[in-house]
């Protein structure tokens, strides 16, 4: 009995171990988000606090923030790579821009380059305690419930800006990004999302533990 019990503790240890070691909660956010885009002419150098004035160039509804564009891809490239459907100007001309083709020499009202604000609004419950993190490159500001929670509005690179939740609450979120000083443009939300690998396993432990006491059982 003491050697079943002893067997039996090891492979709860091994299970639990293996759960740990692949866990992770800092996966991208699967939430549904509405988006607008419109073109800002000159070389930012920070992301707006409010959306710009006038008709944006593009609308889309996306799952999920998970955007990228690098070398000489274009705006839709950049939605495309996070599955937006866009819902109006696909067939405009700034759809088949690049972000931005202002270099980095400078900043200000440059007439000859533009620059892209990117505006997505959606609803998460950000946990109470719980760091989630936007990564945005050039710029982002960032509200939820109508707080400001991300005010990293001017670096020039893909940075990590995190904030942490104060309430379990369903609650309106928006982020506005500044895309500039050409490509590589990044814009994520990730935060306590569990890996699939990390749930399939806990069914596997629960279904490993059940075994084992009915086999010791008997």
């Amino acid at each position: 009995m003491v050697r079943r019990r002893l067997v039996l503790h090891a492979a709860v240890c091994a299970v639990a171990f293996l759960l740990m070691t692949t866990s992770a909660w800092g996966d991208v956010i699967p939430v549904s988000v509405t988006g607008s885009v419109w073109r800002v002419t000159g070389n930012w150098l920070d992301a707006p606090t409010t959306a710009p004035a006038g008709t944006p160039v593009v609308t889309f509804t996306s799952n999920k923030v998970d955007f990228l564009a690098t070398g000489n891809q274009t705006l839709a490239d950049f939605l495309g790579f996070g599955g937006a459907t866009i819902l109006t100007g696909a067939a405009s001309t700034e759809y088949g821009q690049m972000l931005s083709n202002c270099s980095n020499g400078g900043y200000g009202n440059y007439p000859n380059c533009y620059s892209t604000v990117v505006s997505v609004t959606g609803n998460w419950t950000f946990l109470n305690g719980q760091t989630y993190t936007v990564h945005h490159d050039d710029g982002a500001y960032m509200t939820v419930g109508g707080i400001p929670v991300i005010t990293d509005v001017a670096p020039t690179v893909d940075v990590p800006s995190t904030f942490v939740g104060t309430g379990a609450a369903n609650s309106t979120f928006q982020i506005l990004y500044m895309g500039t000083n050409t490509n590589p443009e990044v814009l994520q939300l990730s935060g306590a999302v569990p890996e699939p690998t990390s749930i399939l396993l806990l069914g596997v432990f629960g279904a490993a533990l059940g075994l084992f006491r009915r086999k010791f059982a008997a």
